[in-house]
């Protein structure tokens, strides 16, 4: 019965032309053209990642670098003592002379 069932099937994919061999693809214009376009677009994709990437480390290490010049200026030692001998000089006053 099995047997009966496997042959029917297989003459009825014969009669639909589903196991005719396959024609060889060509390779049509509009194919090569949308293969050229897909290259370039998945070349164009990694190189936006590259860029990303880079600016990514860049934007950490700026971040470093102002945590620690703000570190370093609100460090107290950063501040030059203060003279207080002399009276402070007001740099905005206008000269009479």
């Amino acid at each position: 019965m099995h047997v009966t069932c496997a042959l029917a099937v297989l003459l009825l994919l014969l009669e639909e032309g589903c196991l005719i061999d396959a024609e060889p693809v060509v390779s049509r214009p509009e194919n090569m053209a949308r293969s050229n376009w897909c290259s370039e677009h998945r070349t164009l994709h990694r190189r936006i990642d590259a860029v990303e990437e880079k600016v990514e480390k860049t934007i950490e290490h700026l971040y470093s670098e102002v945590k620690t010049l703000m570190d370093t200026m609100a460090n107290p030692a950063w501040y030059p003592p203060a003279d207080t001998s002399n009276p402070a000089i007001d740099i905005f006053e206008e000269d009479s002379r």
